[in-house]
């Protein structure tokens, strides 16, 4: 077997010149949020909820607590 064989998350750092930073299809995010006035069929109480269209659910966020700005403030999301 190689001697440099490496078992894990490997970096390599460019420092040459400015790179943009795009988001990637598959990227995950995890929140945990406040809204008294969300829809409670789209954001049940203490439950776990996958969005895959994050427009619809800003609509359905609420106005009271983080849910809506925290949806908001992710311009990956948007």
């Amino acid at each position: 077997m190689a001697q440099d064989y490496h078992h894990g998350v490997r970096v390599v750092e460019v420092n040459d010149g400015t790179r943009p930073i795009t988001p990637v299809s598959t990227a995950i995010v995890g929140m945990v949020c406040t809204d008294d006035d969300a829809d409670a069929s789209m954001f049940p109480l203490n439950k776990p909820v996958l969005l895959t269209d994050v427009l619809t659910a800003s609509g359905k966020a609420g106005e009271s607590g983080t849910l809506a700005r925290s949806l908001d403030a992710t311009p990956s999301l948007r």
